[in-house]
Parts: structure tokens; sequence; C-alpha cells
């Protein structure tokens, strides 16, 4: 029997929002399940035997369960925890009537999800990356590959660069870029990742599609094999916005994307994943657990630049307030040292630690 009377929006899930707005839910709440209901909106769009959530099945289910492993850096926990979102929202209107059941709660019953809370990573040896690296011909795909691999920053920060927010010490450089924000202008051979960027916000004159997730702003160094990628992506970087993002498209897709638009989360996502799917990094099904993202670089670098510190005679402070400090992680001690030993200590550090690619 149903509660009350039969909705039947044209649009469910801004039907939904709108309820869960009317109970009390905060926006964040509400924004979180408007994303994961993007993952079924996006499946129905693409697959011409369903027109509405109403047809979807519980075996579509776990195929929309299946592309959010692979299009998103979310570990099955995380997938659980989204795909219960949505299960929220069949369930408010299967007690209604308007739908007569709710797949995605057949599915999470079906499903013999991992429940291991601390899930092994595929480990790749530090000589393999080198040598698929070393024949990359495209400066863009290098270019996004090497800050992944020697800084350890999240997607979202990666995509948020500026060209200002980048300092390189090049006569090159001199030509091709603007001059630096203040914040690193006496610090040649620097990224600065903001900590004040929130997506659909604007900064820097323009709206942004991702989040920086820092507490606070971090200068990051960079050694002389990144900065000679750099040079090399800057040289045949095409024209953009006036933000003049770091990384930008050099091909159009479709309708939405032209040349020169700045890459987001998803589409440094499709840059990454067919050069690791052809290096037998990637397969489809696998999770995040085992294959090679965007976030598989931070946990690289993180595991790498441990080792490496912990065998090295660094002098100074515990290794893990560099590397936390590196990340960008939280936690006023972590920044608070970091910050303070930014000078001789962290550069020189990061020259003898980190590991060479090229």
């Amino acid at each position: 029997m149903s509660a009350g009377e039969t909705p039947e929006p044209d649009d469910p899930v801004e039907h939904y929002a709108e309820t869960m707005r009317l109970d009390g839910q905060s926006e964040r709440t509400i924004d979180s399940f408007k994303r994961e209901a993007g993952h079924f909106e996006e499946y129905i769009n693409n697959n011409s035997h369903v027109d509405s959530f109403a047809d979807l099945t519980p075996r579509d289910v776990k195929k929309i369960k299946v592309y959010m492993e692979d299009a998103t850096d979310k570990n099955e926990g995380n997938i659980k925890t989204a795909l219960g979102r949505v299960k929220m929202m069949y369930q408010y209107f299967s007690d209604r009537g308007t739908y007569e059941a709710n797949p995605v709660k057949i599915a999470i019953e079906d499903i013999n999800w991992d429940s291991s809370s601390n899930p092994s990573r595929q480990e790749i040896p530090l000589d393999e990356i080198r040598t698929e690296l070393n024949k990359i011909t495209h400066p863009l795909l290098l270019a996004v590959l090497m800050v992944f691999l020697k800084t350890g920053i999240r997607n979202g920060e990666l995509c948020n660069l500026d060209l200002r927010d980048v300092h390189i010490d090049h006569p090159i450089a001199d030509k091709l870029m603007p001059e630096p924000r203040d914040e690193i202008s006496n610090h040649p051979d620097t990224i600065f990742v903001p900590a004040t960027i929130e997506k659909g916000e604007e900064y820097n004159g323009e709206i942004r599609f991702d989040s920086n997730k820092r507490k606070r702003a971090t200068k990051i160094p960079i050694d002389d094999e990144l900065k000679r990628v750099l040079i090399w992506w800057l040289l045949i970087r095409p024209p953009s916005t006036e933000a003049e993002p770091l990384f930008v498209r050099t091909s159009a897709h479709g309708s939405k994307n032209r040349i020169g638009d700045r890459h987001d989360t998803s589409s440094t996502r499709h840059l990454i994943v067919p050069w690791a799917r052809k290096n037998g990094w990637h397969t489809k099904g696998a999770g995040p657990s085992n294959n090679v993202t965007p976030q598989y670089f931070r946990h690289f670098f993180t595991t790498r630049m441990r080792m490496r510190l912990n065998s090295s005679d660094i002098g100074g402070n515990d290794p893990k307030f560099y590397i936390k400090g590196i990340r960008g992680d939280s936690g006023e001690d972590v920044i608070d040292v970091y910050t303070h030993q930014w000078g001789n200590y962290v550069r020189n550090t990061y020259n003898k630690t980190i590991y060479k690619l090229l």
C-alpha cells in the first residue's frame, strides 16, 4: 500500500532532492545524492533499453556499480554508500506506489562486497613505471602523469592549477607563462596548490568544476625532470581562457568540450585509464584497489617517498611531516612544521629523495 498520493514527477531526482530539503537535510547531503544519482542518469541516457529510473533492473544497477568503479576513485565501501543514497530515493517512490520495486536494494543485497577495511593495492615497480613513461610521445599525457607521480596531489587539485600557480625558472617559461602569483614569486621551480577553491564557485575569474581539499595552501618543489616535461607541454599548449589553466584539452569531444578547455577530473581519468589499460594496469571491474587511476599515483608517491626518506640520512623532522605537508593532509602540526621548514630543508630533501622517472 502506498503512503499518501502517488508522485509522478518528470524529474525524480529533483523531486526527491526537494523532499530531502523539506525534511531538513543539508545541502551537502543533497549534493552528494544528486552526484550519485547522476551516474544512474548517465547510464539511462547511454542505454537504449531503459528510458527512465522506473525501467532499471537490479542487473542494470550492478552494471552502474561497475561503471562507478571505473569512472571514480571510490573504493567498494564508498560505492556501497553511494548506491545507498539512490536506494533511499527508490524506497521513497516505491513506498508511494510510483515504482513497483527497489532495484538498488536488491542489487546491494546480491553483490558480494569486499569487506576488507584495508584492501591491497596493486604495486607497480618503479622500473616498470619508468619504462612506460619513456614511451610516451604526447606531452600532455606525460606532463599530467609526471605531476601526479612527482607531487602526489589530488586529481581536482591538478585540474585547478593555473599557469600563475607554477613558477618555472627558464627562458622559455618566461616567454610562455604569466608572472607567478605573489606566494611563489620568490620561489622559482615551485608549484602552488591553493586551498580556497570550491566546486561551482568562481576562482581567478573562472567557475571551477572541482574542489581543492587542502586545509592550507601548499608550495611543492619542481625537480629538473618535471621542469623539462612542463616546458615541453607549454610549447604545444593551446590558447585557453583568461584564467589560463595549466592543463587544457588538445582535442574536441562532442559539442561541449573544445580545444583549450580546462581539464576536469573525469577527462584526466580518460587520459590515464587507456594508458594504464594498455600496460596491463587497469582491468574493467577490478576496482580502484587494483587499477591505476589518478588516485593511484597519490598512493604511489606516498609509499615510495616514505621508503626513500626512511632509508636516507636527511636530518630534521620526522619524514611524516614532510610527506603529509606535500600531500596537503590536514593537521595543524603537519602544516606548521612543513611551512616552517619550507626553505632549504624542504627543497633539498625533495631533490635528494624524489625518484627519477626519465
